[in-house]
């Protein structure tokens, strides 16, 4: 449950169902989390730490065994054999796991080992794997691999209907198991923790912009980079600030292209476990991903009214209407800045765009998910 969209919206689910409805366990793998703190109470965690599996083989088995983590020990040898035995080998790791109890739903909410082990491992009669990503480059291989473990599951869950399509076009055998279910939004819970103190100190007379994101290659964060150097130079009269919140994998590449021309205008922040303060009180949400299953982080933006530029991505946002509640930009650099100096040129637009967009957040969220959770899991 470290920070992240999919661990979000996962927190953001299970902190709207009712206790009196469900009776939950929560199953995390590796580390607790960032979000560990905000699972609700009534929410059974069962946690079992990974890491020190993690390896090269016989080190690692030899590691274990010296250090009596016999837990560990069994849970590396099947995942091991289970490469080369039947799937039902899984039916082991149940003690281990601690889920040898038998559920009315079970849902793997990642792909992989998760998926893996729900299929396998779980009991239940009806079992449910998400599906968050808004591309798939699996190859034959890894496709068959998937087919292999999907068709233990009653439905594969995607967030949007581009995602769908994409699926049923890779999974053609599993399209009719293949159904959309939207992320969840929780605008008060936003709302709530946006409150009413600026992160911005000493920018009151300055644009503020803000970017969200993993720092990773999809994501496409250094077009902030890009973009604000050309705007410096095409408006130099302009005083702005672009705030990056998020870290990854590319977060020492793209600080280093945070140049001299840019070094007061362009900072970042790194992860924030709650970055509402920084959407809220900003001016201008810039959204550069190409890829996106379901936009959370533009959702949010528009629950706390902040007008957004949104680039178009590979599966097309079921919510987003260009002019209407956000900015609709290409995957181009020029497109890009086109977008944030008609958002600067246009305040009666961007106003517009803030009242619109909180009118498609509150027509869709949070009772419609809860209640399309509930039809989908019924047993009825």
């Amino acid at each position: 449950m470290n920070v992240g969209g999919v661990e979000k919206t996962l927190l953001d689910l299970i902190s709207n169902l009712s206790p009196s409805e469900y009776c939950i366990d929560l199953l995390l793998l590796e580390e607790i989390g960032d979000y560990a703190p905000q699972i609700p109470l009534h929410v059974n965690l069962k946690y079992f730490d990974t890491r020190p599996s993690y390896g090269p083989l016989l080190p690692t088995l030899a590691r274990l065994l010296h250090k009596g983590k016999w837990k560990l020990l069994i849970y590396r040898l099947i995942l091991t054999l289970s490469a080369a035995l039947p799937k039902g080998i899984f039916f082991a790791l149940r003690p281990i796991l601690d889920i040898s109890d038998a559920y009315d739903c079970a849902i793997a909410y990642r792909p992989g080992i998760c998926a893996e082990i729900v299929a396998f491992t779980a009991r239940s009669p009806r079992k449910f794997v998400w599906w968050h990503h808004g591309e798939c480059t699996y190859n034959t291989a890894e496709i068959n691999s998937t087919i292999a473990v999907w068709k233990h599951f009653y439905r594969i869950v995607t967030v949007s209907d581009g995602c769908k399509s994409m699926l049923q076009s890779i999974f053609p055998k599993l399209a009719d198991k293949i159904t959309v279910m939207h992320n969840m939004i929780d605008p008060e819970k936003i709302k709530s923790l946006a409150g009413e103190i600026s992160p911005y100190t000493g920018t009151n007379d300055k644009l503020k912009f803000v970017t969200i994101g993993r720092l990773c290659k999809e994501k496409h964060i250094d077009n902030v980079i890009y973009a604000a150097k050309h705007l410096t130079k095409m408006l130099p009269d302009l005083d702005f600030r672009w705030y990056i919140v998020g870290d990854g994998e590319l977060m020492a590449s793209i600080s280093k292209m945070i140049t001299d021309d840019i070094e007061d205008s362009v900072i970042l922040l790194g992860k924030k476990e709650n970055p509402y303060p920084y959407i809220k009180f900003a001016d201008l949400m810039v959204h550069t991903s190409y890829v996106e299953a379901q936009c959370t982080t533009a959702l949010e933006c528009m629950t706390l009214k902040t007008p957004c530029i949104m680039t178009r991505t590979r599966n097309p946002q079921d919510f987003t209407l260009h002019e209407i509640n956000c900015i609709l930009v290409e995957q181009n650099l020029d497109s890009l800045i086109e977008g944030i100096v008609l958002a600067i040129n246009n305040r009666q637009l961007m106003t517009n765009l803030a009242e619109n967009a909180l009118s498609t957040v509150k027509e869709f969220y949070p009772q419609n998910v809860t209640h399309s959770f509930s039809r989908l899991i019924s047993l009825q």
